[in-house]
């Protein structure tokens, strides 16, 4: 770091850090002044000037004697393009060439008593600071402005910033955003300006204020002169010079002629609108309708424009009135067209036209809709031009629409049209705080607005004129050329401020993203917005997680996201300004915990739980799968057994009695060679052993079953007692021996205990009688028989 003190021979070097000096060097002479360029200083001693860097002495420029001798008018040096000027604070000239031929050179429009107070250059302005105003130059110093900028200021210092708004700061006043220097605004007192003139003679325009008076405005010099002075103290509303004359139609709430300065007439009625006819006559449209006067105050026949008398003259005129009733509504607007000689008049009612015979015709949109126009304006090719306070702007042709230009169709940017005029093909139109430009032929627009440097007033008239657009505003005139760029190339910057949770700040982790537990489900987004040319007219958008986009309130720099989700966000937010320029995206990474039972540990936790739990499952399930084989096992085991034991039931039954004894008798046949009863025998033999088998693996058996067992049984034991032993098998009728079923080998063996028991040791004839009867709750089997009784069988 260098340091120069001022009295003293020496350039100090300071060590940035430790604040000790370096080094100095000595330049002979006492310093009393130090200036600063583009990577360069100067040490500005009483006869020579120093150059130097961070590194040490670059060169000596000799002073010349002027200069020398001039110690206490302190400057200061600038780098501008290729030369090194001096810039004397109050020294006149202010300037002087260093390094080259040191003679004092004349600033254009930089007054001698100007008193600089800071010189600030880019690398295509100069700009001259001064205690009354800036003035800015080009690097030849030729002048960008015509007049000095911010007057009333004292000017300290210009910046300007990236989107190309300027900051000019004051010993007095703050601190100015300008934010387009192609704008000047020429006030006219403390008044406002209302209207203009329909002609500029000799580069002048006549202008009207808020307060009752006529100034002259050149639009070259943009000087402002009295004219003159109404008598009622009303807003002018319309100005209208009268072509070849110099009267002079002023209307605000009485309508005055001025011949030249000089007052001619004035008539109680409010003039809103003047149009000329011919022959020093004219149409004025006033509160009551639409009136025709000449210079001499009023026309009380037929006006000879409306040609040959027809038979509605009475109609048509009265006194000085145009009486159809179309015209009589409230006026607001009257043009002449001297080609087709047709009268256009706008009104409350709605648009329509006289012709040169004085029918009168409604003018209408296709659909039939009535046309509420503010201004009517001749083109070219027959076409007149037809501003609306609500529908835009349309073309008329033969008394018909030919083309439309609406803001629902991207044509217009807005609607409302106040005022208007045509500057070759480009239409330029007044609306809310804005002005549009329309090239009719190409259809491009252009808009200007508060981002343009447009302050937010109300703007009452327009002309164009000689390259440039005059805005009649409530602040005086203000104007700008007619190339001045509207569209905003520059991106709005949105910058990130802080991301919180319940008024807390939230630190951003080492990936960028912001980490939330679940209960902090609810966040603010504060960012800033730098631009400033855009104001409020920018639009803010954001999305989550590339969905659709959604606008946010300008307004506001906070976004509020309640109810998130657990889970990972990226959340985008952009500016677009007022010509659709769109920001580079703001992105922010969030991420919503997952509660604890929701988290990875805690399902593997669930995870195996209900694996372990399953597992345990089924290993009880195959525990009790195991014993219920094993039961399974061991009824089969004891079903086997079971059969053995029936098994050796029946034999137990067969044997050995029956058995015996069936076998004898067959080997009894046999020895007597009685084939026929040894094979009758042995047949039903082995039919009752198959029965008893089969009957013996069942539980239960049809009651028919046991029935033809027992036949079987009686039949062999009938053969044994040498047919001496009658059996008889009684069966009721109402039992079905096919459905009943009964539990097998029940009732055999009681016969066979009979026959055993009762008929064996019997002489004579024996007889056993089976009686089978129905009751309520089961089957009674009676075994009856004639043998020796129980007392003699025991």
């Amino acid at each position: 770091m260098l340091l120069v003190h001022p009295n003293t021979k020496y350039i100090y070097y300071f060590d940035t850090k430790s604040h000790r000096p370096l080094n100095r060097k000595s330049i002979g002479a006492n310093v009393f002044h130090a200036s600063y360029g583009v990577n360069i200083g100067y040490a500005i001693g009483a006869e020579e000037i120093v150059a130097f860097d961070s590194k040490g002495f670059k060169r000596v420029i000799r002073k010349s004697k002027k200069q020398a001798s001039d110690k206490e008018s302190v400057f200061f040096i600038k780098e501008i393009g290729s030369r090194i000027i001096c810039f004397y604070k109050s020294w006149s000239p202010h300037i002087t060439l260093i390094d080259g031929s040191p003679v004092g050179l004349q600033v254009p429009d930089l007054p001698n008593s100007a008193f600089i107070k800071e010189v600030f250059t880019t690398n295509s302005d100069v700009w001259i600071c001064t205690s009354s105003g800036v003035y800015w130059y080009d690097t030849l110093l030729r002048p960008k402005s015509r007049a000095p900028i911010l007057v009333d200021f004292s000017v300290s210092n210009v910046m300007q910033d990236r989107e190309g708004n300027f900051w000019i700061s004051s010993t007095d006043k703050g601190i100015a955003f300008v934010p387009n220097l192609s704008l000047t605004l020429s006030p006219v007192g403390t008044t406002g300006v209302t209207a203009f003139s329909n002609l500029e003679r000799n580069n002048t325009l006549k202008i009207g204020t808020s307060r009752n008076q006529v100034y002259t405005f050149n639009t070259l010099t943009n000087e402002i002169q009295p004219y003159v002075t109404i008598p009622y103290n009303h807003e002018v509303i319309d100005l209208y010079e009268i072509p070849n004359t110099n009267y002079l139609l002023v209307g605000n709430n009485v309508i005055h002629l001025f011949d030249g300065r000089q007052p001619k007439w004035s008539l109680a009625n409010s003039g809103k609108s003047f149009t000329y006819v011919k022959d020093n006559m004219f149409i004025a449209a006033v509160t009551t309708g639409s009136i025709a006067l000449n210079t001499n105050k009023v026309i009380k026949s037929r006006p000879a424009w409306l040609g040959s008398p027809t038979p509605d003259d009475s109609a048509m005129l009265e006194l000085n009135y145009l009486t159809v009733q179309p015209v009589n509504a409230r006026g607001r607007y009257v043009y002449y067209d001297t080609a087709s000689k047709y009268l256009w008049i706008a009104t409350s009612n709605g648009l329509g036209c006289l012709d040169s015979v004085g029918r009168f015709r409604d003018l209408k949109y296709p659909n039939g809709n009535d046309v509420y126009a503010s201004q009517i304006l001749a083109y070219k090719n027959g076409i007149t031009v037809v501003s609306t306070f609500a529908t835009g702007i349309a073309l008329w042709q033969n008394n018909k629409v030919v083309k439309t230009y609406r803001q629902e169709n991207n044509q217009l940017a807005n609607n409302t049209i106040y005022k208007m005029d045509i500057d070759g093909d480009v239409l330029w139109m007044v609306s809310d705080y804005m002005v549009q430009a329309l090239n009719l032929v190409t259809n491009e627009l252009r808009v200007y607005s508060k981002a343009d440097g447009l302050p937010q007033v109300e703007i009452k008239d327009i002309k164009c004129s000689r390259g440039k657009v005059f805005l009649a505003t409530s602040l005086g005139i203000l104007s700008f050329p007619t190339n001045m760029p509207s569209k905003n190339e520059r991106k709005p910057v949105i910058e990130l401020l802080n991301v919180t949770y319940n008024n807390r700040k939230l630190a951003e982790s080492k990936k960028g993203t912001y980490q939330l537990l679940h209960k902090q489900n609810e966040v603010d987004i504060e960012y800033g917005l730098l631009a400033y040319k855009t104001g409020d007219e920018i639009r803010v958008q954001y999305r989550i997680n590339g969905g659709r986009w959604i606008d946010h309130n300008s307004d506001t720099r906070s976004l509020h996201l309640a109810s998130l989700l657990p889970g990972s966000y990226e959340v985008e937010i952009i500016a677009i300004n007022e010509d659709g320029i769109i920001a580079t995206p703001l992105t922010v990474n969030i991420k919503v915990a997952y509660p604890f039972w929701l988290q990875w540990w805690f399902m593997l936790l669930v995870i195996l739980a209900v694996i372990g739990l399953v597992r345990l499952y089924l290993r009880n399930r195959l525990k009790e799968i195991e014993q219920k084989n094993a039961l399974e096992a061991q009824k089969l085991q004891l079903e086997q057994e079971l059969q053995k034991s029936m098994l050796a039931a029946i034999k137990s039954q067969m044997n050995p009695h029956f058995l015996f004894n069936a076998l004898n008798t067959i080997q009894s046949y046999i020895y007597t060679n009685d084939k026929e009863n040894a094979s009758q025998y042995l047949g039903r033999f082995s039919e009752l052993t198959r029965m008893i088998l089969d009957m013996s693996n069942r539980e239960n058996i049809p009651l028919s079953d046991e029935i033809k067992a027992l036949k079987l049984y009686l039949s062999l034991e009938k053969i044994r007692f040498d047919e001496s032993l009658v059996y008889d098998i009684i069966i009721a009728k109402n039992i079905s021996v096919e459905l009943i079923h009964i539990p097998s080998m029940l009732i055999q063996p009681y016969v066979e205990n009979a026959i055993k028991h009762g008929l064996l040791h019997k002489r004579g004839a024996k007889k056993v009688t089976i009686t089978f009867e129905l009751r309520e709750n089961g089957i009674k089997v009676v075994i009856d028989d004639n043998g020796i009784g129980r007392e003699r069988s025991m």
